[in-house]
């Protein structure tokens, strides 16, 4: 990963002080070639307030919650998939998959995935949450 920053007056983004390229490699999952991405953001921080570090880490900060928390969401909950648009139903929704990974992460599940298949039975998660 490499982050170049500049800092800049007078573009169109009336409050921008610094522009970075972030140009990254990466790998999906069980594949064998590399692919390259260069991607850019705009931030209205000056660069005393953030410096090319404190952007790439926070790039990267990023990354994880996306690759941790979001993928999850998607991968085992199925939350794109979810056809539930009305009202605030999606949002208590996202909750709740929040509340069932957390959980199994207390409960000690590096895997998600699998901490819910060891839990299809209601008395096992009824034992899981507390509820006698």
């Amino acid at each position: 990963r490499r982050v170049q920053v500049v800092t800049v007056d007078g573009l169109l983004f009336p409050h921008a002080r610094q522009v970075l390229r972030i140009q990254r490699r990466r790998r999906l999952y069980g594949a064998k070639k590399w692919s390259s991405e260069t991607v850019y953001a705009i931030t209205d921080l000056p660069a005393e307030q953030a410096d090319a570090a404190e952007i790439a880490a926070w790039a990267r900060g990023h990354w994880t919650v996306e690759n941790t928390v979001h993928w999850v969401r998607d991968v085992v909950f199925g939350e794109d998939k979810s056809q539930v648009r009305t009202r605030n139903t999606p949002a208590v929704l996202a909750a709740v998959r929040d509340l069932i990974r957390s959980t199994l992460k207390l409960a000690g599940y590096v895997n998600t995935a699998a901490g819910r298949r060891a839990h299809t039975e209601r008395h096992r998660v009824h034992a899981l949450y507390g509820i006698t």
